[in-house]
């Protein structure tokens, strides 16, 4: 079973049976009630913490959960209750194994039958352990993707661990980076720049090279300083 903390506890009060080291159990020795309150309010604590952090601990949304790993980048968790509404695609998840490694990506598909809930990731599941924590982002999607409903259409900066390369996808196809160095490059799914407006602005440029695609009316003033160039097609 899976779960840490606060995590476990159910939201039924009397299922909170066994989710503590010492718990507060009923006919209780006098003796056990500080150390079951020490332990809830530590618990209560790493929560918080856990939350200043961005996270926080949902499982199947009620005590203790089950999680596998499916695959290298997929796990399931037990539940008759359909959570992809919560687990969706887009949404930043970390998931810690009982050896202590840690992944942190997006959910990209998240489906349920049955009994099971199966939710892909967008990074390899790092190490081999069982998963014991599954953390989901409290601001929904992750700062690494901004993605619409579907997932074929977004901004993702963290496609592969530490990429540094800015990416831009339409209709499920990426077509354009900005890479770490900032050189922009179309993709061989296909784009263009359209540009068409009327600048009527002044500019005056050092050091910079400006880049129009016509038709373009200019009834500014364009300057062309030092090391500047101006291309217009």
């Amino acid at each position: 079973m899976a779960g840490t903390g606060a995590g476990k506890y159910s939201t039924t009060a009397g299922n909170n049976t066994s989710v503590q080291s010492v718990n507060w159990s009923e006919g209780m020795a006098p003796s056990n009630v500080n150390n079951a309150a020490r332990e809830t309010i530590a618990n209560v604590r790493a929560m918080y913490n856990q939350i200043g952090e961005g996270f926080y601990e949902f499982g199947d949304g009620d005590g203790e959960y089950t999680v596998a790993r499916s695959d290298a980048d997929t796990i399931t968790i037990t539940s008759s209750t359909d959570l992809t509404s919560t687990y969706y695609p887009g949404r930043a998840i970390k998931i810690t194994d009982s050896a202590g490694n840690v992944t942190e990506g997006t959910i990209t598909t998240s489906s349920h039958s049955s009994t099971t809930n199966t939710i892909n990731v967008s990074q390899t599941i790092a190490g081999t352990g069982t998963p014991l924590k599954i953390e989901l982002g409290i601001q929904g999607s992750s700062s690494e993707l901004v993605v619409d409903g579907d997932n074929d259409t977004k901004i993702q900066v963290e496609e592969g661990s530490d990429d540094d390369t800015i990416r831009f996808d339409t209709g499920g196809t990426e077509r354009l980076q900005v890479s770490s160095a900032g050189a922009f490059a179309l993709q061989s799914g296909g784009g263009s720049f359209i540009h068409s407006n009327t600048i009527s602005n002044t500019f005056t440029l050092t050091s910079q090279n400006m880049f129009m695609v016509g038709p373009v009316s200019v009834t500014g003033v364009i300057t062309v300083g030092s090391n500047s160039t101006v291309v217009v097609l």
